[in-house]
C-alpha cells in the first residue's frame, strides 16, 4: 500500500502526479523526488518477507520503500514518519482495515528478528 505526501494543502495526496499521468503528459520531476510512504497490508506480509529473506535484507528493502513500520523502528526521527499519519490517505485508506492497523502497530519486532 502506498501514499504520497503532499507539498501543499491544495494538492491532494498523490493527486498531482496522477493528474499528469492521466492527461498522457510525461511526469518530469526536474531533480525532485515525489515523497511517498508504504505500509504492508498485514502481519502475514511481514512474516512472508522475513521468511523469504534475511532480516537485515528485509529492513533495507523496507527502508528504501519508506515503509512506516521500518521507519518507526529504525528512523524514529524521520520527517516522513511524522507527516504520513496526518495525511488523508493514511487515515482513511491505508489503516482502514483492522489487519493493516494491527500490522502498523505490531510488526516492528519482526523487523528486529522477533516473532
Amino acid at each position: 500500500m502506498i501514499g504520497f505526501l503532499q507539498s501543499s494543502d491544495e494538492e491532494a495526496n498523490g493527486g498531482r502526479p496522477h493528474q499528469r499521468a492521466g492527461s498522457r503528459q510525461r511526469i518530469q520531476l526536474r531533480g525532485r523526488f515525489i515523497k511517498f510512504f508504504t505500509l504492508l497490508p498485514d502481519l502475514d506480509a511481514c512474516r512472508s518477507l522475513v521468511a523469504d529473506a534475511q532480516v537485515a535484507a528485509v529492513r533495507e528493502i523496507l527502508l528504501k520503500i519508506c515503509d512506516l513500520v521500518d521507519l518507526s523502528e529504525f528512523s524514529a526521527q524521520s520527517q516522513t514518519l511524522r507527516d504520513a499519519p496526518n495525511t488523508a490517505v493514511f487515515q482513511f485508506s491505508l489503516t482502514r482495515t483492522a489487519e493493516t492497523f494491527f500490522a502498523y502497530k505490531n510488526a516492528g519486532p519482526m523487523l528486529r528478528g522477533g516473532p
